[in-house]
């Protein structure tokens, strides 16, 4: 590993520890704060540009609005931007600065994979002649599988993934398997945490059967 490398992988080890140790305090502004302290040349974007260009990649995939602008930057021969970013989400950790920056990476003229319709829409709404593929998410059931068999009790499963974020809409799916219970009886199959869903039990209310994962 080079000396941009070290560095990069240095300043990601301590953007992890300021966003685990202060909360409170904008994970990019923390890690541009603590830069300036050590003397780092703050502009990571260029940096990440600049070190992709060591690599003779057949492609180089963006999974994040600012590293879209190193990839771009970078001048890859074949750029694509996995676009799985929500603007609420991106305004929340990053204000009005990091909303439009994360707008102007979608005009940016790449081949676009997104996780679903509604994020294909945004990109299309910001550039109407990108070329934008969903991949849809899907289980391999040689990987992911129940550990033990689920009584044969006739019930449709239904799987839901909680995740705790307001925007990902966990109250809303578990509205509706409670109002599909009232019609047609389910068993959920629920992948998240004990003490989220425990929150949510308590909160919501679950009154149909189901197992944690």
């Amino acid at each position: 590993m080079n000396k941009i490398g070290k560095t990069l992988y240095n300043l990601h080890k301590v953007y992890n520890l300021i966003k685990l140790k202060n909360s409170k305090i904008k994970p990019y502004d923390s890690l541009l704060i603590f830069n300036s302290l050590l003397g780092i040349k703050s502009d990571l974007v260029t940096e990440l540009a600049e070190f992709i260009q060591n690599f003779d990649s057949d492609i180089t995939i963006a999974t994040y609005y600012l590293t879209a602008f190193s990839v771009w930057f970078s001048q890859s021969k074949r750029p694509l931007y996995l676009m799985q970013d929500f603007p609420e989400l991106v305004e929340n950790n990053e204000g009005k600065i990091g909303l439009n920056m994360f707008k102007l990476s979608l005009k940016l003229p790449f081949s676009f994979v997104t996780v679903s319709s509604y994020t294909k829409r945004l990109i299309l709404d910001n550039n109407p002649t990108a070329r934008v593929t969903i991949a849809n998410p899907g289980v391999n059931l040689e990987v992911f599988r129940l550990k033990r068999e689920l009584q044969n009790d006739n019930k449709r499963r239904v799987m839901l993934i909680l995740r705790g974020q307001k925007q990902k809409g966990d109250d809303i799916g578990l509205e509706v398997l409670k109002i599909v219970n009232k019609k047609i009886p389910i068993h959920a199959i629920i992948v998240g945490s004990k003490d989220l869903i425990k929150a949510y039990s308590k909160n919501i209310g679950m009154d149909f059967s189901y197992t944690v994962f």
